[in-house]
């Protein structure tokens, strides 16, 4: 027969191992934008004044999304389960400050909530405005009254979560094909 004492100390670990990269998808999320933007300074202008897409831009728009994949994958494969969670938190509120900056932007009255917003355009935006270097006709870039900017937003957005995903399941299936092999 063994006795184990627990105390406050094997508690504690226990949070911690809990906790352990409860955040991480956030600092991830935040840290990848981030050099995104500094690797392409001509896309943080774009945020403010549009351009046409060029292939530096796409080119790190698309690294930007395989980075998600392959942070999807080792989440998914260390079973870090509230990944999804922290994703879809992250660019729900990134779609919902869109939504509001662009009612903000119908409406004359709130022009400094707009403005308020750019912050945040930047910060969920910049790091896939390149992919517009694929699209046939981007001259929907240039019509601030047209609808496709904002659904080249959301598109945009909705692409940067399910790249996310997309690699939290292929991990997860990885991890799960390597017990099956054991």
């Amino acid at each position: 027969m063994k006795v184990e004492i627990k105390n406050d100390e094997d508690e504690e670990i226990k949070l911690i191992k809990e906790e352990n990269g409860k955040y991480l998808p956030i600092l991830f999320a935040l840290v990848a934008s981030t050099i995104a933007i500094l690797f392409d300074t001509d896309n943080l202008m774009a945020s403010i004044y549009p351009f046409v897409p060029t292939f530096n831009s796409a080119m790190i728009a698309v690294a930007f999304l395989v980075a998600w994949i392959f942070f999807g994958a080792f989440m998914g494969y260390t079973k870090k389960k509230n990944f999804i969670k922290s994703i879809s938190l992250y660019w729900g509120i990134g779609c919902l400050l869109f939504l509001m900056g662009e009612w903000a932007d119908s409406t004359t009255s709130f022009t400094l909530l707009k403005s308020l917003m750019l912050p945040f355009y930047i910060l969920f935006l910049t790091p896939t405005y390149g992919l517009g270097y694929y699209y046939t006709d981007i001259s929907f870039l240039y019509q601030p009254d047209n609808i496709f900017p904002f659904q080249y937003a959301l598109t945009n957005m909705i692409l940067s979560l399910l790249s996310g995903a997309t690699g939290f399941l292929i991990g997860y299936l990885l991890r799960k094909l390597k017990v099956s092999m054991s």
